[in-house]
């Protein structure tokens, strides 16, 4: 993922970026089950996918994970930056997500 591209992810998240709304959680499937099967490969294409369909904290984690994976399987660095990045950007959209929806 090019900087420009994980940039707009943010961007896109601090405006407001729900959770995981159902619609979300059906795109990652997919992906969720790929990387439960060992296949991180294929669970990072789907999940980018997912996170062009979608663009919820929850596509950006579930490409998080496997990169994560991958890092530690093969020591591929630019996967632990690109790791680091998503689960930032996850973690931003949690949080405005919750500070937004926050009754008193």
């Amino acid at each position: 993922m090019t900087p420009v591209v994980l940039v707009l992810l943010l961007l896109t998240v601090l405006v407001g970026v729900p959770a995981a709304p159902a619609w979300s959680q059906e795109a990652t499937r997919g992906a969720r089950e790929l990387y439960n099967a060992g296949q991180i490969d294929a669970a990072i294409e789907q999940a980018e996918a997912a996170l062009e369909e979608t663009r919820t904290a929850d596509a950006v984690l579930v490409l998080a994970r496997p990169r994560l994976d991958r890092y530690r399987r093969f020591e591929i660095l630019s996967d632990l930056t690109a790791a680091r990045r998503l689960s930032l950007i996850s973690r931003l959209a949690n949080e405005t997500c919750s500070a937004c929806c926050a009754t008193s």
